[in-house]
């Protein structure tokens, strides 16, 4: 049902410690990255003239997937959510190709 138990399954009590210490290790150091990175996104896309601090950005992203987190916490048959989170990163990723193709053939 969990990580932890899959890796109690495929190695007893040390695959559970292994797969709970690398999904800490995955919140401790990925998730940072992963905030400034849409923080920095949102900035890009919504930019404001009241601030230009990029923690203004991050405490609304936090805010945004806290909330996010909280249903889906509640709501475990909610996977449309994960299937809406990817098919919107793919329209980004989809919709942004053509803008780097672009941007790097003037600069080369």
């Amino acid at each position: 049902k969990t990580f932890a138990d899959v890796g109690y399954a495929l190695a007893g009590r040390g695959g559970r410690r292994a797969a709970v210490l690398a999904q800490r290790g995955n919140l401790a150091l990925y998730m940072p990255t992963a905030l400034v990175i849409v923080a920095t996104s949102l900035e890009y896309v919504a930019p404001s003239s009241v601030t230009s601090c990029n923690g203004v950005y991050t405490v609304v992203v936090c805010g945004v997937m806290y909330l996010v987190l909280q249903y889906v916490r509640h709501w475990g048959h909610a996977s449309f959510l994960a299937f809406f989170t990817t098919v919107m990163v793919a329209v980004k990723a989809c919709g942004l190709l053509p803008y780097a193709f672009a941007r790097y053939s003037e600069s080369s």
